[in-house]
This record gives structure tokens, sequence and C-alpha cells, in this order.
């Protein structure tokens, strides 16, 4: 799940891709694409529904991009839809700009903050490890999870 279209469109065509070219599933093409859309949605598009296990991605992590975005990407009901369809586990990927932006207006910046105590505070154990990026080589990640569950 994901906050924009774009973005879960583009998920879609990431994953199509890796499994296509690689021996990772016996469905046809015709077949993967569909299992695919019947999978991955925007918040939108998933309200109402639930799952035992969600991926949630928030793809944004530039300064100025969190600016031009913040009511929208920032929005409390939005968050809570994100987070609170998965009736067993759920997996969010943020950046830490994500996480650490400061909003401009006071309404936005309580969104934010709660946000951030979702991350912080609620998941409550952290590890840091390195993975291999294409364009950056070796990267820190903070993984966070609450202890306990």
């Amino acid at each position: 799940m994901a906050p924009h279209n774009s973005q879960s469109r583009l998920i879609i065509q990431l994953i199509f891709r890796e499994l296509s070219q690689s021996d990772g599933t016996k469905l046809t093409d015709n077949e993967l694409m569909n299992a695919l859309k019947q999978t991955i949605f925007s918040v939108e598009k998933f309200q109402g529904s639930d799952r035992n296990f969600i991926i949630a991605t928030i793809g944004i992590s530039s300064k100025d991009q969190l600016l031009a975005e913040e009511e929208f990407i920032y929005d409390i009901n939005r968050f809570n839809v994100l987070t609170s369809r998965a009736k067993n586990k759920i997996v969010l990927i943020a950046s830490r700009n994500y996480i650490n932006y400061i909003p401009k207006t006071r309404e936005v910046m309580q969104s934010a903050a709660r946000i951030r105590l979702f991350v912080e505070d609620f998941c409550d154990q952290s590890n840091i490890s390195q993975v291999d990026c294409k364009e950056h080589g070796k990267e820190d990640i903070e993984i966070r999870w609450r202890s306990g569950i």
C-alpha cells in the first residue's frame, strides 16, 4: 500500500519486471500482472479493506517534496488507513527524512508528531542493518518494531 496512485503503479511495474525476468513465479505474465494489481493499492483504493499482512511505503524523502506535499503526505487519516488495516503484521517503509520532517503549519505538525510517535515510541525496539544500494553502495537502515508482538 502506498499513499500515491503513481507510487503503487511503480511498485507493480518493478515487482513485475523482477519476477517476470526470473524464475520467481510459475504465473504467466498476464496472471502475474493481474495478481499484482489485485494486491498493491494506494491508500484511497484500499479503504474499507484489510489483510493479515501489509507492507506499506511512503516513498518521499526529499525535503522539497515533503514541503510541497505535507498536507497530503502527513494526513493522519491516510496514515491511519495505511497502518491500521493489517490484522496481524505491518511493515512500514519510510525515510528518516519523512519521520523527522517538521511541517510549516501547526495542524500538519500535529499529524507529523503522531506519526513520529508511532515510529519512535510504539515501535520501541530497533536495530541498524547495512544494505547494498546500487547507486550509493552500502547504507545503514534502521529497522524498528514493537516488542512482545
